[in-house]
């Protein structure tokens, strides 16, 4: 495993945890159950942050391993796995120094993370296995606004390939 601590952020980690369980009530709730539902098997969530996402996996989904390299936001992520309907591990790792073979699951998942990783497809290869899709949300160097969008906060879905 890599040496984590370049990816410690206590300040921002603090800062995301208030802001997430607000935007969470805001609306981002929807955006997360409307992404996730088509995924089945083993997953591989990369930044998974403190693990919002895990309320919201569908019971297709047979595992998630979840990859949080920031101590706090890992220990928030541990701490959501509780209130998932599935299994849920997390681990501690980043993006770009994964320690999984290339696809190795079934969807790969990065919420809101890819614009603070180096190499974004790398990244995603992950979740190659039985052609699945990578999923990502937010604003990231693989999604842009729909044609027409008012909003620079778009949701997306798109595949990675």
């Amino acid at each position: 495993m890599s040496d984590l601590s370049r990816f410690q952020h206590p300040r921002f980690a603090r800062m995301y945890e208030r802001i997430s369980a607000d935007s969470e009530r805001r609306g981002t709730a929807g955006y997360r159950d409307r992404v996730l539902a088509g995924l089945s098997g083993r997953v591989i969530e990369v930044g998974a942050g403190n693990g919002m996402n895990f309320a919201h996996y569908p019971e297709t989904v047979s595992e998630v391993v979840a990859v949080e390299p920031e101590d706090r936001l890992r220990v928030l992520a541990a701490d959501a796995t509780l209130r998932a309907p599935v299994p849920v591990t997390v681990v501690a790792a980043h993006a770009d120094d994964l320690p999984y073979p290339d696809a190795s699951f079934d969807a790969g998942v990065a919420s809101l993370v890819l614009c603070s990783v180096a190499d974004p497809c790398r990244s995603l290869r992950y979740g190659r296995g039985r052609g699945a899709a990578a999923t990502s949300t937010g604003i990231s160097p693989l999604t842009s606004p729909p044609p027409g969008s008012r909003s620079s906060g778009w949701t997306g879905s798109p595949t990675v390939r």
